[in-house]
């Protein structure tokens, strides 16, 4: 896999296609799709991964530009969470070291992504969740994809 990209004089390389592709693999396959089939749909996923690498670097920018609030507190809050996930402080320590991040590197990281998350929240705010008629005519518009 070659894809790669530029966006606004910034590279989106392949690890994070990559990223995006793995996440779309496990994706499909927990949701039924067969190793045959992911091998099958292969090409069109890693398009669709590169897309999403895209989209998840303009989300980045426009939320940098906005400088979209994050407090201390947010960023403790999701420290927490990979804390608990992977198994108290001391594997969370580990986990930094093998990956070779400090803990404000991480820290920093983990604000970015919470400034797009608000980003995401602010433009989703007032829509509301679709009915299970429009889910199910959306499904036969395109179960064929």
């Amino acid at each position: 896999m070659a894809r790669t990209a530029i966006v606004d004089g910034f590279e989106i390389g392949e690890a994070a296609v990559k990223f995006e592709l793995d996440r779309l693999v496990k994706f499909y396959a927990n949701h039924g799709m067969s190793v045959d089939e992911v091998k099958k749909c292969l090409p069109e996923l890693e398009e669709k991964a590169l897309d999403q690498a895209i989209g998840a670097r303009l989300l980045l920018v426009r939320a940098m530009q906005l400088d979209m609030p994050v407090s201390a507190a947010d960023i403790d809050a999701e420290v927490s969470k990979v804390v608990t996930q992977i198994g108290g402080p001391e594997n969370y320590k580990k986990a930094l070291a093998a990956q070779g991040i400090t803990e404000d590197a991480f820290r920093a990281e983990l604000a970015k992504g919470a400034k797009v998350n608000k980003l995401v929240a602010q433009a989703c705010a007032g829509v509301s969740d679709p009915t299970d008629d429009e889910v199910a005519k959306f499904y036969e518009a395109y179960k064929a994809d």
